[in-house]
């Protein structure tokens, strides 16, 4: 249940899961500590497609937006500005007469955008909808046009959308334009949340606490009732769920023709200019066989890099590690090593089953290569700072974002996040799936999953089958593939 520190029910903010005092740390120590993260050298990539880290992002726009105050930063003040639960609200806004989601209101469909030139052999086509005079996306959540991997992903559900609103009309199921929308979009949900519990955080995830949390769909840190208002974590939100941030690769093969660096990402959007070009060049639509694994595997993937306190991603006022760092200080999160204590004490049993514990001074410190001028050198993270003082305090008390980073590292050489951030991910992500309208973890009976041609679930857990990300991004390939032989 929600804390006295939670907004009060209707207010859609945030909430603290542990009620837990602050760590306040000195801003230019945090700027200092950001700047040394944005200098460690790029790490090794890791057995993980980078389909993963950005269908985190689009997870992330989906169930949390933050408005700030313009007083005083503090949890009972922030507002939400999307529904935190695993609704698609980022794809369907308010529904069928939502301007903003470019519903076509004669067939139930969602509208594709235009691309520019033609580029065979691609899997499907297609730019997000756009105001023809501007190029703004006509989509609810703008920050999915912000790099052009997330804007394609966000084409990808629309595409599925459009599959199931040709599987209900094939079966003559529904019958308005709008009843098709409703089906349809049901539909999408569905599968959206299978994917997130059981492929996004099957990968990601701490296996043993995948298997208590999410395999045996169990909540201790956080076990809502159904009728409870849904809000969002600051745990969850300023910290445990940007740890992706690491995994960002500094240049990606978007297709068998066509690479872009990080910076070009940016360009390929309405905001970014699509490279000179009217629309989005069709040379650059996604691939994604190189950014999830494929049933066959055999399609080089661009893999992402480790969890770890290297985070390179450099915005225009600065490294994206010092904005994170200086969020989670204005949020009132506790430092890692008091949350790690709270949940020992207050779940022993929880903290005893996923092994839960306190990382040493040298996990905290962890060895990263640096650049010295013409030289690198490996040093430890803290013993970059210009502070000794600085290094010190932050050994014994750490910023929960960088303890998140330091502990995937530490336990699983970056490979996946360790047991405290697997935690705080995976009893967030299974409480917001039970809260969402609809839910398969509350209502799995009362709605069944369609099976249009070529949607078929591939991954087996304890011998049942679940879809995976590439399950429904073949099942749209395919229906195109086969569209463009008629």
């Amino acid at each position: 249940m929600a804390t006295k520190r939670a907004a009060p029910p209707g207010a859609g903010g945030f909430f603290s899961l542990f009620d837990l005092s602050p760590a306040v740390f000195e801003e230019a120590s945090l700027s200092a500590l950001g700047a040394t993260m944005a200098r460690a050298q790029r790490q090794n990539a890791i057995r993980m497609g980078s389909g993963y880290v950005y269908l985190g992002q689009f997870i992330a726009h989906d169930i949390s937006k933050l408005q700030r105050p313009d007083g005083p930063v503090t949890v009972p003040a922030m507002r939400q500005l999307r529904t935190p639960t695993l609704d698609l609200d980022s794809v369907y806004g308010k529904g069928f007469d939502d301007k903003e989601s470019a519903v076509n209101e004669a067939s139930g469909e969602m509208q594709i955008g235009e691309v520019h030139g033609s580029s065979p052999g691609l899997p499907g086509n297609g730019d997000l909808p756009r105001d023809k005079e501007t190029r703004k996306a006509r989509i609810p959540e703008v920050r999915n046009d912000e790099n052009l991997i997330v804007a394609q992903l966000h084409v990808q559900f629309l595409k599925l959308h459009n599959l199931f609103v040709a599987e209900l009309r094939r079966t003559g199921s529904r019958s308005s334009a709008q009843e098709l929308f409703d089906a349809a979009r049901t539909q999408v949900v569905l599968h959206y949340q299978q994917v997130v519990l059981y492929d996004f955080l099957d990968t990601i995830l701490e296996r043993r606490v995948w298997e208590y949390v999410i395999g045996g769909n169990t909540g201790t840190l956080w076990n809502p009732p159904a009728s409870e208002m849904p809000r969002m974590p600051i745990e969850f939100s300023a910290a445990a769920f940007r740890f992706g941030h690491s995994m960002v690769r500094p240049d990606y093969q978007l297709n068998r023709d066509q690479g872009v660096d990080l910076a070009g990402l940016f360009k390929m959007t309405g905001d970014g200019g699509f490279g000179g070009k009217p629309c989005l060049p069709a040379s650059h639509l996604v691939d994604w066989r190189f950014f999830f694994h494929s049933t066959a595997g055999e399609t080089p993937l661009n893999e992402a890099l480790h969890i770890d306190p290297a985070v390179h991603v450099r915005l225009a006022d600065g490294p994206l590690a010092t904005k994170n760092l200086l969020i989670g200080n204005q949020s009132g999160l506790p430092d890692g090593q008091a949350l790690v204590r709270h949940v020992q004490r207050a779940h022993p049993a929880l903290a005893s089953v996923v092994h839960l514990r306190e990382l040493s001074q040298d996990e905290l410190n962890p060895m990263l290569t640096f650049r010295h001028g013409a030289t690198f050198k490996s040093r430890r993270v803290f013993e970059e700072l210009d502070s000794p003082s600085a290094a010190a305090h932050f050994l014994r008390s750490t910023p929960l974002w960088y303890y998140l980073l330091a502990e995937a590292q530490a336990m699983h050489g970056g490979s996946r996040l360790g047991t405290l951030g697997s935690l705080l991910v995976a009893e967030v992500l299974r409480a917001l799936v039970w809260l969402s309208s609809p839910s398969i973890l509350r209502e799995p009976l009362r709605l069944p999953y369609l099976r249009p041609p070529h949607l078929r679930p591939t991954k087996d857990l304890h011998g049942q089958r679940y879809f995976r990300m590439i399950d429904l991004l073949n099942a749209v390939a395919s229906k195109e593939a086969g569209a463009a032989k008629l």
